[in-house]
């Protein structure tokens, strides 16, 4: 059956506006344009166990069968192919789980299908020895209060640049995540829904990976712009980063800090004010008492007068 072309452009538009969340809305007052955003697949030039169960791929918009010869998991090594199935999560993409064990040490192609065209996209990862599963994710280290401009996508494709409130956060692993860590897809939570901003309307982020990287995270709110554009509404927001793995149902995840996100100034803590003054013109600061000067001023007069009324 032949789609019209106004239709695959109307399902790539829709894709795109599905991934970046259900804030972004489309204005007419735009002319920017809305890219269908290419694939990426978790396990991209990754090392992994062995015993890895499966990868996510993200940009899969309009696909509806549950089974696509398209996707193929071959052993480089023996040319073999390794049977798998694709599960997929509406906007936010697929699952492709390995039916069957990987060799140790051994190189993989995966392969799926691009949204918007009929290409394919593979990428190859390296399996390692084995390692368990891990039962906790690691530490969620929140910064201070941060104002500044940020660069954030905006509505119909466009992106702008706005005064914001922000916190950073960054994942330390503990050490039995380690050798899962390339095969964990991390996801940032705020108030228990997923937090997924893009600089730019269309960007696709490779599963694991945020706006700002991997193991880390920026969470804002606008200062004096509207709510059509994606962020965080100001006051106390808890936050938490998840990890999870294609084929496992466990969850892992750090514990949840609350952040008090709003745009007015950042005071200045005591213990900053009392550095800043000590430091300030590069010059050092040290008092010195009075006390020990008087003394040094005086003590000829009581020598000279010891001198001349010795005692008897």
């Amino acid at each position: 059956m032949n789609v019209p072309q106004q239709t695959l452009f109307g399902m790539c538009v829709v894709g795109s506006i599905l991934l970046t969340g259900p804030l972004v809305e489309l204005s007419s007052a735009h002319a920017c344009s809305v890219p269908c955003p290419r694939i990426a697949i978790s396990l991209e030039d990754a090392v992994v166990p062995a015993n890895a169960t499966g990868a996510t791929i993200r940009g899969e918009y309009g696909i509806t069968s549950m089974i696509d010869e398209r996707y193929s998991l071959v052993n480089l090594d023996s040319g073999e192919f390794v049977i798998a199935d694709v599960s997929f999560q509406a906007a936010q993409g697929a699952d492709v789980t390995f039916l069957y064990p990987l060799d140790p040490d051994t190189p993989y192609q995966l392969s799926a299908p691009e949204s918007c065209d009929e290409s394919i996209t593979s990428i190859e990862f390296t399996t390692a020895q084995e390692a368990p599963f891990p039962s906790s994710l690691g530490t969620l280290e929140v910064s201070p209060r941060q104002l500044g401009e940020l660069q954030v996508s905006e509505s119909a494709g466009c992106d702008m640049t706005a005064e914001a409130a922000y916190y950073d956060l960054t994942l330390h692993l503990d050490d039995e995540a380690l050798p899962w860590d390339e095969a964990l897809v991390y996801e940032t939570y705020v108030d228990g829904e997923i937090w997924e901003p893009t600089s730019t309307l269309g960007d696709q982020i490779r599963p694991g990976y945020t706006w700002m990287g991997r193991h880390q995270d920026r969470v804002f709110t606008l200062c004096d712009v509207d709510d059509s554009v994606y962020q965080a509404e100001e006051g106390l927001r808890t936050v938490e980063i998840q990890a999870r793995h294609a084929g496992r149902d466990e969850i892992l995840a750090t514990e949840s800090i609350t952040i008090d996100l709003h745009c007015g100034p950042i005071e200045e803590s005591a213990s900053d004010s009392s550095s800043d003054s000590s430091e300030s013109g590069g010059c050092s600061t040290t008092n010195t008492s009075p006390v020990p000067l008087a003394l040094l001023t005086i003590l000829p007069l009581l020598v000279l007068t010891y001198r001349r009324h010795p005692s008897r």
